[in-house]
């Protein structure tokens, strides 16, 4: 899954939106990025990956039971 901080700019969006439905990735815009970096132990950060399977599916039901839901991603990723 990858989350986007809601303060992400447009073309990190596009950019991360495109890969997510090219490989069918969950994609969610939650927090800042000094929220995001904060919560990892890092410097802001717009954008985080999690790819540990396990962890991946308990925050996305954290994240949907906290009422945010996936970002709808393009049918067609090139734009079109």
């Amino acid at each position: 899954m990858v989350i986007l901080a809601e303060t992400a700019g447009a073309a990190t969006v596009r950019k991360f939106s495109g890969l997510c439905s090219v490989t069918g990735v969950p994609l969610y815009q939650f927090g800042t990025a000094e929220e995001l970096g904060h919560a990892v132990g890092f410097d802001p950060k717009a954008v985080m990956a999690v790819t540990g399977a396990d962890i991946a599916k308990g925050l996305c039901e954290a994240l949907e039971k906290a009422g945010t839901t996936p970002v709808p991603l393009r049918r067609d990723p090139r734009g079109s």
